[in-house]
């Protein structure tokens, strides 16, 4: 049995769970401990890596640790589990081992990662759990045959429309959309409880290709199946903007509100349309203003009402929700509004700025390119 290299710690109040792994991969240890024993024991141990939930304890411990040589992580709750369970067993390593393995994935330790993983393949109950691990770990390393084969062993059981589904995301980021579009197509035969939403994948695939009446056509097909669904009105909505289908728009979005009236998100996009697309502004403020009631720190709303605000000539108080609403989210639309109530403004320097820092912190420019043809000051 190796070193330890890494111990995952579930912090308590009284009682701690410790679970130690080599470099190899293979459990060191496993134990449940008091508060003097759990620090008795974190002492005497080589130094190496501890990771730990980032709860309201955990900085006081990992002062303590980084004093005995260790090297701590404080990570998302969702990756720290309890390590140690009531029985000692070989179903408790095994448990023992995936969690560790989702704990090193997340330090970016793959090769300790993988591992731990590789061992689970020798358990009939763990393999197909970690085979998408695999998969996904060779995915982060860009070794994207490797991990299409680890997602396509993967043909059976309550885990395969996530193998299939991280398959066809794999290939996408690959830009080898045709493959994505085939498997899509594949799956909504295998998968036929899924076929509304693989309908909806491909017509998001079709949307980004900027293919918006296949898109658009897509999307109906499967609202004649399931003609109430949330999900499938709000994204026909979206590609119907784009189409310049307002009236198609306007009654999905309402049909939404029907059936949920509190839809934030449906009231966001109704009012944005009818303020940017329209001279309805009293319509418009009153989504928004719901919208804003139902979530007042969402950036995209602040933003609506921001753009509303600037279209019904109140330029100072939209550039004060545009400024906010870019603080929250920097996001490429979003800067370019900012942006343009700034010049209304007659703050031409300050608009510049944001422009020029804009195109370096956002990831999709082409909002902020639009409003440089419009106006020559951004030049």
């Amino acid at each position: 049995m190796g070193e330890v290299t890494i111990i995952g710690v579930d912090l308590a109040k009284n009682v701690f769970q410790v679970h130690g792994a080599a470099a190899d991969g293979s459990v060191v240890f496993r134990k449940k401990l008091s508060r003097p024993q759990f620090a008795r024991f974190m002492a005497d141990q080589p130094p190496c890596l501890v990771a730990m939930e980032a709860c309201a304890s955990a900085h006081y411990w990992a002062r303590e640790f980084s004093r005995v040589g260790h090297d701590v992580e404080l990570i998302a709750p969702q990756f720290v589990k309890p390590y140690v369970k009531s029985q000692k067993n070989d179903a408790n390593d095994a448990e023992a081992l995936y969690e560790l393995g989702l704990v090193s994935a997340q330090l970016k330790q793959f090769k300790q990662a993988r591992q731990m993983f590789q061992q689970l393949l020798e358990q009939p109950s763990w393999r197909t759990q970690a085979s998408l691990l695999l998969g996904k770990l060779a995915a982060e390393e860009q070794q994207i045959d490797k991990a299409l084969g680890w997602f396509d062993s993967i043909t059976q059981g309550p885990l395969a429309f996530e193998a299939s589904l991280s398959s066809v995301s794999l290939l996408m980021n690959q830009k080898r959309v045709q493959e994505a579009l085939g498997r899509v197509k594949i799956m909504q035969t295998s998968f036929p409880e899924q076929k509304a939403r693989l309908m909806m994948i491909e017509a998001e695939i079709y949307n980004g290709q900027k293919q918006h009446q296949k898109a658009f056509d897509i999307l109906t097909a499967a609202l004649h199946e399931k003609p109430r669904q949330k999900e499938l009105l709000y994204a026909r909505a979206l590609v119907a903007e784009k189409l310049d289908r307002l009236d198609v728009l306007e009654d999905d979005l309402r049909k939404i509100l029907v059936d949920h009236p509190d839809d934030a998100n449906a009231l966001n996009a109704l009012g944005y349309t009818l303020a940017d697309r329209t001279e309805r502004y009293v319509e418009a403020e009153e989504y928004l203003k719901r919208a804003l009631e139902l979530a007042p720190d969402e950036a995209v709303i602040i933003d609506s009402y921001g753009w509303l605000l600037y279209r019904l000539g109140r330029l100072e108080e939209a550039e004060g929700y545009l400024r906010r609403a870019y603080q929250r989210l920097p996001e490429g639309e979003i800067a370019a509004h900012w942006i343009e109530v700034l010049l209304a403004l007659g703050r031409i320097d300050e608009a510049r700025k944001v422009f020029a820092e804009a195109l370096v912190k956002v990831e999709d420019k082409q909002h902020l390119f639009d409003l440089q043809r419009r106006f020559e000051v951004l030049h």
